[in-house]
């Protein structure tokens, strides 16, 4: 296995009245200071220290606090959040019928509702819209399951909007020309979100993913492909109203609390290798 090449390694201090604040660590001055390996043992009258080690790409960050000023359960809870990309996950597809579908996510967010959670600010709110996040990607995934199912529901479920009631036609009306019309839907739906998202327009990517769409929809299996891409445009469709319901500007980003993150540590150690 090829061994990650270190660039640097820093510790950022925090200043103890900063602990709570949500005060960026990068906003204080980097300071040398002795690795783990180099300390001195912890005698009986100095504070342990612990730690906890997250990361994104090819930055990792070794976190270190003394003594139980902060509840490492609840820091791992918060970590993988950030960190992680929403790691919970429900996979419904493995139970048998709608009814322990329906307990299995009620489940699921009795669960996430139980998780240990910081009390200090903003960690309360984090939660908050998490809960708030994951019932309702629980219940975007459970739609899409009861209607793989039965494609009638989607005529009644908690999102139905015209949007999803063209795709419940699509799934329930077989007649002749059905690839056809579904072609033509996912084309129009495409062109429509170029529309919407005109600022983040990229043209080169418009006309592949029409061609894309001709592409696989010429298939043996073309019929299996369609169907297959109108559950996923309720899926994408159901995300997109979620993130529009739960954030100003359209997307949740549970990554931007990764400063206040930081920030509840005396100290933070930063690598960084080479992809």
């Amino acid at each position: 296995m090829k061994l990650r090449k270190p660039i640097f390694t820093l510790f950022l201090p925090l200043l103890p009245g900063l602990l709570c604040t949500g005060c960026p660590a990068a906003g204080t001055a980097p300071e040398a200071v002795a690795s783990a390996a180099d300390r001195p043992a912890t005698t009986d009258d100095r504070p342990v220290t612990d730690s906890i080690v997250c990361g994104e790409s090819c930055t990792e960050y070794t976190c270190y606090f003394t003594g139980d000023r902060l509840d490492k359960e609840a820091l791992r809870n918060i970590r993988t959040l950030i960190f992680d990309g929403f790691a919970w996950y429900t996979d419904f597809q493995k139970h048998p019928d709608a009814n322990s579908a329906d307990l299995a996510r009620r489940q699921a967010l009795d669960s996430l509702s139980s998780l240990a959670w910081l009390r200090t600010e903003p960690w309360p709110e984090v939660r908050d819209l998490f809960l708030a996040w994951s019932e309702q990607q629980l219940e975007r995934n459970y739609i899409v399951y009861r209607s793989r199912r039965d494609p009638y529901f989607l005529y009644e479920c908690s999102e139905t909007d015209p949007t999803i009631e063209r795709c419940a036609d699509l799934l329930t009306r077989q007649e002749e020309g059905r690839v056809g019309r579904i072609r033509q839907f996912l084309k129009a739906n495409e062109l429509e979100k170029a529309a919407r998202d005109s600022v983040a327009f990229d043209k080169t990517y418009l006309d592949y993913t029409l061609r894309h769409i001709d592409e696989v929809l010429a298939r043996p299996d073309s019929l299996h492909q369609a169907v297959d891409r109108v559950f996923q445009t309720i899926s994408n469709h159901i995300n997109r109203k979620i993130h529009a319901r739960l954030s100003e500007g359209g997307t949740v980003d549970f990554t931007r609390y990764t400063d206040d993150f930081l920030a509840l540590f005396d100290s933070v150690k930063v690598e960084t290798w080479e992809p």
